[in-house]
């Protein structure tokens, strides 16, 4: 997830193939529908750290309604839990003339889901096993390697993109992030509204919102528990991307080396790591290194 951006940054940067304003128009689109659908179902940060990171189906009730909660307002289930095939179809109208290729692949992915599909009397455990098949199926057909996030329509997945990075790394490092994001929203008692804030890029409104960002800064050894910078550690957090991306790592390190430098310390930790990050996200913005959320 894009939690740490100056660390996510190395692996979620994305070459789309689609037009860049159509993607940022749907992305801001799904992440206004994500929040809205994680309060309606009371869904908590743990809910929407599984959805995020694709665990279908996932854990909780709540969390299965969430997704219930996407497909019905993109008038892909029906109000009595049936799905509809032709909506799902023609939700991706767009994508046709952008890239045919991307346009096929999901089109296969709605062919099978549809014909594999489970219904339940409960229409949150439909949409949940819906968003299994589309996970599995998407990565059958190489989705899961494509630059946008539009099935998150069909299946909420979020997509890393067209990675430069070896997958093996990729895999390895959002594992890791997924384990993280797990205890340091327990540890410092985020909300969904804080975990969502995060993963969209947004400035934490609350105090827990930026501790959350400073537990992540502690678990990669980028922070010392006293609040002050650990630049070793900074460099070591980079140490497997010099392998598999070394033109990237010199890049990431130059945005570890001017935030160093730049960071204000303040007497709360968790306002520091707050600044730290903030700034990591202008300095990639800066060198072209542009972080994908949900995508």
């Amino acid at each position: 997830m894009q939690v740490l951006v100056v660390l996510a940054v190395c692996v979620l940067g994305a070459h789309a193939a689609l037009d860049p304003k159509f993607l940022e128009k749907l992305t801001e689109e799904v992440q206004a529908v994500g929040t809205a659908c994680g309060e309606k179902e009371h869904a908590t940060a743990d809910d929407m750290i599984e959805i995020m990171e694709h665990k279908f189906p996932p854990t909780h009730h709540e969390a299965k309604c969430v997704i219930a909660c996407y497909y019905k307002h993109y008038k892909m289930m029906k109000d009595d839990g049936t799905f509809d095939k032709d909506a799902a179809i023609k939700a991706f109208d767009e994508i046709k003339s952008q890239d045919a290729d991307i346009y096929g692949k999901i089109l296969k992915v709605i062919d099978a889901c549809d014909a594999k599909k489970q219904m339940s009397d409960d229409h949150c455990e439909s949409a949940a096993s819906m968003a299994a098949c589309v996970k599995k199926e998407a990565e059958s057909v190489g989705l899961t390697k494509e630059a946008f996030m539009l099935l998150i329509l069909v299946g909420i997945i979020f997509f890393t993109g067209s990675l430069a990075v070896d997958q093996d790394f990729v895999e390895k490092f959002m594992q890791k992030m997924e384990k993280i994001g797990e205890v340091c929203a327990k540890e410092t008692h985020a909300t969904t509204d804080d975990v969502t804030d995060l993963i969209e890029q947004k400035d934490p409104k609350t105090h827990e919102g930026k501790c959350l960002i400073f537990c992540y800064h502690k678990k990669f050894n980028t922070m010392k528990e006293d609040g002050s910078l650990d630049k070793v550690g900074s460099v070591l957090a980079l140490d497997d991307l010099r392998n598999a991306d070394f033109e990237l790592y010199k890049q990431l390190l130059a945005v570890f080396v001017t935030c160093g430098d730049k960071a204000k310390i303040f007497d709360d930790p968790c306002e520091t790591a707050t600044a730290l990050t903030l700034c990591g996200r202008d300095e990639a913005k800066a060198l072209g290194l542009q972080d994908s959320m949900f995508g």
